[in-house]
């Protein structure tokens, strides 16, 4: 919301499970303040059961170039 319109955004999803996404300040120099939610995933199960969900990397740097630091948590998906 903070960057306004549409913010460039990538997404790739492999048949493998694995998949990459991507956003991009469409203002070079400018960054995001505060904190919150960042991205919201949304699945569609292919059957009942239990699953594990892991972020393995986040990166992200401040307009200024120096890194900005994430905490991320590993969650579990229960469909009946």
């Amino acid at each position: 919301n903070q960057a306004g319109g549409s913010v460039p955004f990538l997404k790739s999803i492999d048949a493998g499970g694995s998949a990459t996404i991507g956003f991009s300040s469409p203002g070079l120099g400018q960054g995001l303040k505060g904190g919150g939610t960042l991205a919201i995933l949304i699945f569609e199960s292919a059957s009942v059961g239990e699953t594990a969900v892991a972020v393995n990397s986040v990166s992200a740097n401040a307009p200024n170039g120096t890194p900005v630091r994430f905490e991320t948590n590993e969650t579990r998906i229960f469909v009946r």
